[in-house]
């Protein structure tokens, strides 16, 4: 017996090559990306020390990861469609305790966002590899990022005049009504799991099993490897980079700018998706490692935050975002289809271990020494990654 999808998803399939995905991510990275420069400064203003921000983003990670390996075993509890709802109302919830709350309740905000973050990159990836052709993947994250780009180009700017201008609450209401928007955009779709992964005959694995089996595949490895450099760096570049253009003596008001600037390198993607085809996708993501590494090691060698420091995180940008185009193909084009959901959880799992592993690191260079080491120690991590892409295979 063959199962009919929705006229909506066989318009993806056919025509679009996941256009609709792309805009709904697009839609959801506007939401995220309009509180993600003002989310920290709410914090602040709340609880009133930079040691409670730090407390209260770890714990959020915490929720995130712990969520995001459990989403194959949630996925079995409850249809993914529905999985997704909640996690989005989620998000808008948190919202609205960020705007109204002037105290510890606002942990409960970053919590929810943090975990809406991680679910929806965990569940867009699952539909992405479902309904997407192997050989239409890298355009169709080409175009992802394009749509996504957009969204941070004007979020973060926008959020920042808002939070300044206009009062704390005015960036989350535009966050809540982006992220209404994408959810309701999302049930327009009437996207549902692919259906011969529908019904599992099997119970949902624990988690600790999913990370041994994960691990022990070569190519998932080095797949998880990549995408933990890459997020380490993006994790640093937000929490480093504006104080580091802070203390090369910009306006505090530059940061929100800065952000959105650098964003529009990911308008690029479409071009990185032709070079790739050209030279292969794993010499890409070599080559991405390579930049964010050089650049790291420029900042350890400058030392104290010069202007032309920014010129250096600048230009590792740059290769993060060859990693953000390529990088996530070794993991879609390896995985094993019936593996998809738990293998997906662990391999996001990467997103949410930066948010801990780069503070943390940053934490224990300065009380070990200078913050040069920072930048040095991941230089030499992407470098060490970019040897291990190596053993890729070529047309990967």
């Amino acid at each position: 017996m063959l199962f009919n999808r929705p006229n909506d998803l066989q318009h993806i399939v056919r025509d679009d090559v996941g256009g609709e995905l792309s805009r709904l991510g697009g839609l959801e990275g506007f939401a995220r990306s309009s509180i993600a420069t003002v989310l920290p400064l709410a914090v602040l203003d709340s609880l009133g020390s930079s040691q409670a921000v730090s407390n209260v983003y770890f714990v959020g990670a915490c929720f995130a990861l712990l969520f995001t390996l459990n989403v194959g075993r949630f996925e079995r509890l409850l249809p993914r469609r529905w999985l997704l709802t909640l996690a989005m109302s989620g998000s808008v919830i948190g919202g609205l305790i960020a705007a109204l709350s002037h105290g510890p309740l606002i942990a409960i905000a970053v919590a929810l966002v943090t975990i809406e973050a991680s679910t929806f990159t965990v569940l867009l990836a699952l539909f992405i590899m479902d309904y997407i052709g192997r050989r239409e993947l890298a355009r169709n994250e080409s175009r992802r990022l394009v749509y996504s780009g957009i969204g941070w180009i004007v979020g973060p700017a926008l959020a920042y005049t808002l939070y300044s201008g206009v009062g704390r609450w005015a960036p989350f209401v535009v966050s809540m009504v982006a992220m209404t928007t994408a959810l309701g955009y999302f049930w327009k779709l009437r996207l549902g799991p692919n259906p011969a992964l529908a019904t599992p005959k099997t119970p949902a694995p624990s988690p600790f099993r999913s990370i041994p089996r994960f691990f022990h595949q070569r190519y998932l490895r080095i797949a998880f490897a990549i995408t933990l450099m890459r997020s380490i760096y993006w994790v640093s570049f937000f929490i480093y980079a504006p104080i580091y253009a802070i203390e090369c003596g910009l306006p505090r008001k530059s940061v929100g700018f800065l952000v959105s600037v650098v964003a529009v390198l990911l308008l690029a993607s479409p071009i990185i998706q032709r070079v790739a085809q050209r030279f292969s996708n794993r010499s890409m993501i070599v080559a991405g490692l390579i930049l964010v590494g050089l650049s790291l090691a420029s900042l350890a060698e400058i030392g104290e935050p010069e202007t032309i420091g920014l010129a250096f995180w600048v230009l590792g940008t740059m290769g993060a975002v060859v990693l953000d185009v390529v990088g996530n193909l070794p993991f879609m084009r390896t995985v094993k289809p019936r593996e998809r959901p738990e293998m997906t959880s662990v391999f996001s799992s990467a997103r949410d271990a930066s948010s801990l592993i780069a503070p943390g690191l940053g934490a224990l260079v300065l009380w070990l020494g200078p913050f040069e080491l920072y930048f040095l120690l991941l230089a030499g991590l992407s470098l060490a990654v970019a040897m291990l892409a190596t053993k890729l295979p070529r047309r990967i």
